[in-house]
């Protein structure tokens, strides 16, 4: 069939419904002739156009950077029907529609972008429940970073998802690193995540926390660490959280994420005390969700050796966020003391299909080395675990309970809300297993602004 130009309003029913088979056709941009050398050329000079379009005229960003990820996306989806009724939808009615018997996705992204409706294109197709929602998750990604300035009232913010909610997912990032000097001294280091929508690329996405002049040569016994808190969370409301949300007329989530040597991830973090407004001492996990992280994992060197499957491991976990989990995707420890730890390291980097490790009996001192470095070797992205032995609590059961009791993405605050409940007046906290849990989440894409920096390729 020849290419034609179709009314919009006369071809619905084409356009919905194709006559004969239908064939996607991404083109292949790795060998080209001498003819798809000028058509390479034309596609490369549209990539700088889609660009301009979705995030201005930013030379932060590289053109073949969004189209990529847009074209590899785009080339998972399987139903045709659905890119086309998105091309519809995202086109106005006096539009022409091209349709050819290939379908090719270049045309229409480059129709669509004539028309500056790219990110409408990308909506409709987030919105379509006919697609996977690993695919449509993956769309809207992409739309949170790329979404065009005009749509985001001068906010830092470049998600639409967020701007319709009015509500920040912002991260407190606290490093806890031995001293260098001083074995038994730590240095503590802070950055504040206003906006966890704003691409890791920014700039503007880390803000530092100086405590004072002369904070960073400075170094702390872990037991006076929690002391530095309230300093933290008062830079990081007073000098851009608050300002930021009273300009723009936001709400905000805070998340705090503490890094912490291997020797003391079993620590109750969240039992460190900060003041309240009236000036008594709450635990801060009461006010706050808290996740724990392993320092280990900020080492370069670990990066280079772990990085990818990490991010491979994360990327599965990502596939799930939307949805409940059940307890079969992470991998079950009944018992510390007989775990054959290659073998279950192994099967989970080799398997590719579990997200985390659930732990079912407490975390002794003397085994929380063996798991952590198990979870570190795995670069396991999720783990949630019990420090002490509550009596008549089966931990396996309640565990498995509170991971399948909610989507994955609000694992962390579930987690927090139910301890908040545990430590209630005349409620003794201790007979709570949510007192006692702790939750590792690893993001390999939420590290501190210099380990990010160091990751990026040159240039």
């Amino acid at each position: 069939m020849s290419e034609d130009k179709i009314n919009a309003e006369g071809s619905k029913g084409l356009i919905n419904n194709p006559q004969g088979t239908v064939h996607q056709h991404f083109g292949n941009q790795n060998s080209h002739s001498a003819q798809g050398d000028i058509a390479y050329r034309d596609i490369d000079k549209r990539n700088i156009n889609i660009i301009q379009f979705m995030v201005g005229n930013s030379t932060d960003v590289v053109a073949e950077q969004l189209i990529d990820k847009l074209i590899h996306i785009i080339g998972q989806i399987k139903n045709t029907e659905s890119i086309l009724k998105a091309y519809q939808k995202s086109l106005p009615d006096e539009a022409n529609l091209y349709y050819d018997e290939e379908n090719n996705i270049e045309k229409i992204l480059d129709q669509v972008n004539e028309f500056r409706r790219l990110t409408e294109f990308s909506k409709y197709l987030q919105k379509d429940e006919n697609l996977p929602q690993a695919i449509r998750y993956k769309l809207s990604e992409l739309l949170d970073i790329y979404t065009p300035k005009n749509e985001l009232k001068q906010r830092e913010s470049k998600s639409i998802a967020y701007k319709e909610s009015n509500r920040l997912q912002s991260y407190l990032l606290i490093v806890i690193s031995p001293d260098y000097y001083s074995p038994d001294q730590f240095n503590v280091k802070g950055w504040l995540i206003p906006d966890n929508t704003v691409p890791f690329t920014d700039s503007n996405r880390y803000k530092p926390l100086t405590l004072d002049d002369e904070s960073h040569k400075k170094s702390y016994l872990f037991e006076d660490v929690y002391k530095l808190l309230n300093d933290f969370l008062r830079i990081s409301l007073d000098k851009y959280l608050l300002p930021l949300v009273n300009t723009n007329d936001l709400t905000y989530d805070l998340t705090i994420e503490i890094f912490l040597p291997s020797e003391h991830i079993c620590t109750e973090v969240e039992h460190w005390s900060i003041l309240d407004r009236k000036n008594k001492q709450i635990p801060i996990g009461t006010k706050y969700p808290i996740i724990v992280r392993s320092y280990e994992r900020l080492n370069l060197n670990y990066c280079r050796d772990c990085l990818n499957d990490w991010r491979k491991n994360w990327n599965r976990v990502k596939d799930l966020l939307q949805i409940t989990p059940t307890h079969e995707e992470f991998e079950h420890i009944e018992e510390l003391h007989d775990c054959n730890w290659d073998e279950i390291i192994s099967n989970f980097l080799q398997e590719n299909v579990k997200i985390g490790f659930k732990v079912g009996c407490p975390v002794s001192e003397a085994k929380q080395e063996d798991l952590f470095n198990a979870l570190d070797d795995a670069a396991v992205p999720i783990a949630l675990w019990a420090r002490y032995k509550v009596p008549d609590i089966d931990h396996s059961t309640e565990i498995n309970k509170l991971l399948t009791s909610r989507s994955l993405m609000e694992l962390p605050r579930y987690i927090y809300e139910q301890r908040v409940k545990t430590c209630k007046p005349k409620n003794p906290p201790e007979k709570h297993l949510e007192y006692h849990l702790s939750l590792l989440w690893e993001d390999p894409y939420r590290l501190t602004p210099d380990v990010m920096f160091e990751l990026q390729p040159p240039g």
